[in-house]
C-alpha cells in the first residue's frame, strides 16, 4: 500500500516519469525563488513540497488516513526544473518539468514528448517550519533540533482552539512542558493532536507534559494522565501509587543516578547504542516517573538506576494504527542523551 501511495504521489504531484533517461545537464543551478515550502491541492489531497537551499527537495502527501513522502535532489537549467528521486523501489527521473515562479505561486508544467500533460499550481507557505514545539523546550533541545530542522515554539495555550489544519503541515510536534509549571492542554488541542497522529503525523511527548486537560478540574484525580488528554495515541500509562495519587503528577518525580539501556536493538532510535553513558564512565543524574507502557506500545529503552534497585521505561513508542503516524514518549530529559535524541529526530522526520 505504501509503495502504491508513493508512486501515486509522484505521478500526480511531481510528474516524474519512469525510465533511465539521463538528466539533460550536469550544471547544477539553484533558483533561490524556489527555496521554501509550497502547497497544492488536487482531488481533495494536499501536497506539501519543500525545496531546500542545498539542492534537496521533499514532498508530503496529506489526506485523510494517509500520508506519503518522497525526497531527492533538484537543480535548474534555464526554464527546466530537474528532480531526481531517492525512491527505494525503482529509479525515477524527471524530464522537462517547466516551472514558473510568479510571486508566491509556483506553476509546475509536466511535458511528455513535447505535449503538455498537466499543470499544477503551488502556493508558498510563509514562515513555515518543520517542527512545532508546544511548551517550554530548553535551549539545548532547540539547538539540537536546529542543527537539521527549522522550528516554531509556542505555548499550549496559544493553541487552545487549535484545529487539525493548524497542525497538519508540521512534520513533527514536540510536546515538552517538562520544565514549565503548566502541564495542561485544552480538549480541542488534544483532539487535534490525536487527529494529526492518526493522519500520519509524528509526536514526541516529554516526561509529564500534557497530563491535565485545562477544560477539567484537577480535583478529579483519576482524570490526570495522557488517556484523558491524548486518548489512545499515548504510549505511556500513568497509574496510581499506593496512596492513590497518579504517578506522573508533580511531586512524584524520582531522582535517579543511572544509565539508559537498549531494549530493542533493531530499532533505529537505539541503532548502534547499547548503553548511555558507557559502562565504566560516571552515570547520569536524571529525573523520571514510575509509568508503564500503554496497551499497544513498546519500550525501546529503559533506565537502570545505580543508586537504587529499580528500573523504569526510558523511551516508549506507539503506532496507534497501520495508517497512523508515530508517538514517542521520553521518560527523562532527552537532551541528556544527545545521540539518542538525534536518532529519534532522524527516525521521525524522513
Amino acid at each position: 500500500m505504501k509503495r502504491l501511495s508513493l508512486i501515486f504521489l509522484l505521478i500526480l504531484s511531481l510528474f516524474l516519469f519512469f525510465g533511465c533517461t539521463s538528466l539533460q545537464s550536469e550544471t547544477k543551478n539553484y533558483d533561490s525563488s524556489l527555496v521554501g515550502t509550497w502547497l497544492a491541492s488536487s482531488s481533495g489531497i494536499d501536497y506539501l513540497l519543500r525545496f531546500d537551499a542545498d539542492g534537496n527537495w521533499k514532498i508530503k502527501q496529506i489526506s485523510s488516513g494517509d500520508s506519503a513522502t518522497m525526497a531527492g535532489t533538484y537543480f535548474t537549467n534555464d526554464d527546466i526544473l530537474y528532480l531526481q528521486s531517492n525512491d527505494e523501489f525503482q529509479i525515477m527521473k524527471h524530464q522537462q518539468n517547466i516551472y514558473v515562479v510568479d510571486g508566491n505561486n509556483l506553476k509546475l508544467r509536466a511535458y511528455y514528448e513535447d505535449s503538455l500533460i498537466e499543470e499544477m499550481v503551488y502556493t508558498k507557505i510563509k514562515n513555515f517550519n518543520q517542527v512545532l514545539f508546544l511548551g517550554q523546550p530548553s535551549s539545548e533541545e532547540k539547538i539540537i533540533v536546529s542543527e537539521k530542522y527549522s522550528y516554531d515554539v509556542s505555548s499550549a495555550n496559544s493553541f487552545f482552539n487549535a484545529t487539525y489544519d493548524d497542525l497538519r503541515f508540521y512534520e513533527l510536534i514536540i510536546l515538552d512542558q517538562s520544565s514549565s509549571s503548566e502541564k495542561s492542554i485544552s480538549m480541542a488541542l488534544g483532539e487535534s493532536i490525536q487527529k494529526y497522529v492518526q493522519n500520519g503525523g509524528k509526536l514526541i511527548v516529554v516526561m509529564n507534559s500534557a497530563i491535565y486537560s485545562n477544560n477539567e478540574s484537577e480535583d478529579y484525580i483519576d482524570s490526570i494522565g495522557w488517556q484523558a488528554t491524548l486518548g489512545g495515541i499515548s504510549p505511556a500509562y500513568c497509574g496510581l501509587n499506593i496512596g492513590g495519587v497518579p504517578t506522573c503528577k508533580e511531586g512524584n518525580e524520582i531522582s535517579v543516578s543511572g544509565r539508559i539501556w537498549n531494549q530493542d536493538s533493531t530499532h533505529l532510535i537505539m541503532q548502534g547504542i547499547e548503553v548511555v553513558p558507557i559502562v565504566g564512565s560516571d552515570p547520569i543524574k536524571l529525573t523520571t516517573f514510575s509509568v508503564t507502557a500503554d496497551a499497544g506500545a513498546k519500550t525501546i529503552a529503559y533506565i537502570k538506576a545505580e543508586n537504587k534497585n529499580q528500573t523504569f521505561p526510558a523511551i516508549i513508542e506507539k503506532k496507534p494504527s497501520v495508517s497512523s503516524g508515530v508517538v514517542i514518549y521520553f521518560n527523562y530529559n532527552p537532551v541528556l542523551t544527545k545521540e539518542i535524541l538525534e536518532n529519534t529526530l532522524n527516525y521521525l522526520i524522513k
